[in-house]
């Protein structure tokens, strides 16, 4: 249902009659402007709240003994084992939003896919990773990330070579 105000009412009105174009277009921009910083406020705090989860997943890897705090953060064997048997419908996946975010790298990149293997997969993440594992604050969703990160560039049949090598 659409409601005016008494002010919106009386614009409208002098709109009809001829007078008050100006106040009226005035009134607009006006509105324009308190929904545009409304809308970049509200971006802000999404910003604020993505960095949040994304910052404790990354405690929760640590943690949890599953990963090593470096720059980049790097997984232990026994985590990229746990998303081992997924990787083959997770990599595909990754790369396809790698295409979708080309100027993207770093922590920018990786919140981008923090949010996209959640919207897509985030039900079964919880239940095949996130249960088995013990985790609940994103650490799952982050060891995905960064396990296709180190694998997508070995080939299937060379990938318990590859962890060999990393353990």
């Amino acid at each position: 249902m659409i409601s005016f105000s008494l002010a919106d009412l009386l614009s409208i009105i002098a709109l009809f009659t001829g007078g008050g174009v100006l106040v009226w277009v005035f009134r607009l921009v006006a509105t324009i402007a308190t929904l545009e910083a409304i809308i970049i406020n509200n971006r802000r705090d999404i910003d604020i709240i993505m960095s949040f989860l994304f910052n404790r997943a990354k405690t929760e890897l640590v943690h949890t003994g599953l990963a090593e705090m470096h720059s980049p953060i790097e997984l232990k064997v026994n985590c990229v084992e746990a998303v081992m048997p997924f990787l083959g419908k997770f990599i595909p996946f990754y790369a396809q939003v790698l295409k979708k975010y080309p100027d993207l790298n770093g922590d920018a990149l990786d919140k981008a896919l923090f949010k996209e293997f959640e919207y897509a997969f985030g039900d079964f993440i919880v239940e095949k990773i996130c249960i088995p594992m013990g985790v609940n604050q994103g650490a799952c969703l982050l060891a995905i990330i960064k396990a296709c990160q180190q694998m997508s560039h070995v080939r299937p049949k060379d990938i318990n070579t590859e962890l060999a090598r990393k353990g």
